[in-house]
């Protein structure tokens, strides 16, 4: 995983409240990291909807493990596996493009954001919501502070 990619996952509405019985804000890694849930384990017929969506805007290139990955020209990703849909978000180079439809597509086809990788936030598929928690993730702080130049970055 680069370090400047913030990462969140796609997961469809239905089988999260299946799990979670209501949508919390934030999800227990703890409890998350101990035992790997499938948000997607009946959701065959919408994990090819999405993979259609997606190519109507970005080509598609096949990936390990029968996956799927849909990239823009500024190193984003959305790779779509046939049990998890994986966002790889460059934040030294934003393409709001390729957030919107991001969020669009997700927001169509009744699912949530989610960021088990870095803090558990759970999330409506908004424009607005993906930008303030890529603005506000660890990593966006971390190379912040990077650029400039309060982070150092010798070699020890």
């Amino acid at each position: 995983m680069a370090a400047w990619h913030y990462r969140c996952e796609v997961v469809p509405i239905t089988n999260f409240l299946k799990y979670h019985s209501v949508i919390p804000q934030q999800i227990d890694l703890n409890v998350e990291n101990s035992e790997y849930i499938d948000y997607w384990d009946i959701e065959a017929p919408l994990i090819e909807k999405i993979k259609q969506d997606f190519s109507i805007y970005y080509s598609g290139t096949e990936t390990w493990g029968n996956g799927i990955s849909f990239a823009n020209f500024t190193d984003s990703a959305v790779e779509v596996f046939p049990d998890y849909i994986d966002c790889k978000l460059n934040l030294l180079n934003v393409d709001s493009k390729f957030l919107r439809v991001l969020a669009d597509i997700t927001k169509a086809n009744k699912c949530l954001f989610t960021c088990s990788t870095e803090n558990g936030k759970v999330f409506e598929p908004t424009l607005e919501n993906l930008l303030y928690e890529m603005k506000h993730s660890q990593k966006h702080i971390f190379l912040t502070k990077w650029r400039n130049g309060s982070v150092d970055r010798r070699i020890k």
